[in-house]
């Protein structure tokens, strides 16, 4: 579990955006943190309205998972919608 904002984003960054990542996809430590904070405000904001009938992107509640996987995944999903990356990627 990644609980810094900054290793959150170097997690990520090994995933997607570093020359030997996972799944590449060329995005910058600068986009993913974008994301994250999008990602971050989400969460926030299902957490603020605690209104079971919003639903993120992902058709689920948006909480945050103390930066695990699905967190990093819909980091993922936002920068794919955000900078236009195919899903393929």
């Amino acid at each position: 579990m990644n609980e810094n904002f900054l290793d959150f984003v170097d997690y990520c960054y090994s995933f997607y955006g570093s020359e030997d990542a996972l799944y590449p996809m060329g995005v910058s430590k600068e986009q993913i943190a974008y994301a994250t904070l999008m990602y971050l405000d989400a969460c926030a904001y299902y957490e603020k309205h605690n209104n079971e009938n919003w639903k993120g992107p992902a058709l689920v509640p948006m909480t945050w998972g103390d930066g695990d996987s699905l967190d990093r995944e819909r980091v993922r999903d936002i920068m794919r919608q955000r900078y236009s990356i195919p899903q393929a990627v």
